[in-house]
């Protein structure tokens, strides 16, 4: 099981550009989410996005994006450089 690291807005960028979201007002409702701490509803409402599909874009990043990202930096050696 890859080291759970936490979500920083350079991490949420790198794994952003690794998805097919490039709508600005959905980019920041996740970093509102993932870095800033709001709750999905909240980020959603606040940058005009429907819930739904922030709920799909953040199950994405946090099942598969995060976890291969999280399992890429401990094969380097990133737990070690804390």
């Amino acid at each position: 099981m890859p080291t759970n690291y936490p979500f920083t807005a350079a991490t949420l960028d790198i794994m952003l550009s690794q998805t097919r979201v490039t709508s600005e007002a959905m980019r920041r409702a996740l970093h509102d989410h993932f870095v800033g701490g709001l709750l999905q509803s909240e980020a959603a409402d606040r940058n005009r996005v429907a819930r739904q599909q922030l709920n799909t874009q953040a199950l994405n990043i946090r099942t598969k994006v995060k976890p291969a990202f999280d399992a890429y930096a401990d094969l380097v050696g990133a737990s070690k450089q804390k």
